[in-house]
């Protein structure tokens, strides 16, 4: 008989793996979350008590110190991230021979290709979303001068749909570029070229997965708001976005630990989702299901 890695799946049962996977794999994939969520927990109480006073209207001047810490972390979380997703995979293709450093070295070694993908990425789309809103400036206003604001309006309203639509599009067919840096060691450019060749074709499909995904992490991230709004009181939270509350409160202690601990829950479930899926949209366009099946009926 074929086996589940054999034969391609359904959306629901991509997903179904997925789950089974975070299941199988969350205890080996907790080191990393904790880790990160710890350097995350430290920086911002590292940023909070050496801020400067915000004043409306004046924009604060930040040290290099700061800023340097800033991107360190940012970087120390992303190679985390990258080593959680190669131990992921290591339990997805029931290997289970990578351990804590090995994975840990392994995110830090695919850290340039990821960044470079990435920074090609928002590069990409600050460009696009900036030649989308020129064109719908222009043809609104050359569709209000012939037309009428009515007219105006409903063009530059379909402009910006198909601008919206475009930039979705671009999300759903970028979005393997991180495992195909990390669990197959792409290059920059390699990586979203190999990202948008696995999507076509499959696009409603990964576009679905992706999208439950994400409802269950902004699900949880909302209940954590709301959360959130009932233990932090609203003069509190105005002192804290003005600047005026320097030192951190129990309620804002309590509320980025919590962060931390939903963080740490939420990215391993992101990346096994992700994981059966990429691993999927592989077998698909490998033709390896064709072969299975075929060797299967003999």
């Amino acid at each position: 008989m074929i086996s589940a890695s054999q034969a391609p799946r359904s959306i629901g049962q991509v997903l179904d793996a997925g789950f089974s996977l975070y299941r199988r794999a969350f205890l080996v994939a907790i080191p990393y979350t904790i880790i990160a969520a710890l350097i995350g927990f430290a920086s911002q109480f590292y940023f909070r008590m050496n801020q400067p006073q915000l004043v409306l209207g004046q924009m604060p001047h930040f040290s290099l110190g700061l800023v340097a810490v800033y991107f360190l972390v940012i970087l120390a979380s992303m190679s985390l991230q990258q080593g959680m997703l190669c131990k992921l995979d290591d339990v997805y293709s029931d290997n289970n021979r990578l351990s804590l450093i090995d994975g840990l070295l392994l995110g830090a070694k695919r850290l340039l290709p990821v960044v470079g993908a990435f920074l090609i990425c928002m590069i990409c789309f600050c460009l696009v979303a900036i030649a989308a809103a020129i064109v719908v400036g222009i043809v609104g206003a050359v569709a209000g001068a012939a037309g009428g604001k009515i007219v105006a309006v409903i063009v530059g309203g379909l402009f910006g749909i198909a601008a919206v639509v475009g930039l979705f599009w671009s999300f759903v067919a970028c979005g393997f570029f991180i495992f195909a840096a990390v669990l197959d060691g792409a290059g920059p450019l390699k990586s979203l070229g190999r990202s948008m060749a696995l999507v076509q074709g499959n696009f409603w499909r990964t576009a679905t997965i992706q999208t439950v995904a994400l409802i269950i992490v902004i699900a949880a991230y909302a209940a954590l708001a709301a959360l959130a709004a009932l233990i932090v009181p609203f003069g509190g939270m105005a002192k804290v976005l003005t600047g005026q509350a320097i030192a951190f409160s129990t309620a804002q202690l309590v509320v980025l630990l919590a962060m931390g601990v939903l963080n740490a829950l939420c990215y391993p479930l992101m990346y096994s989702i992700g994981i059966a899926n990429y691993r999927d949209l592989i077998l698909r366009k490998s033709g390896d299901d064709l072969a299975a099946r075929i060797a299967d009926a003999a």
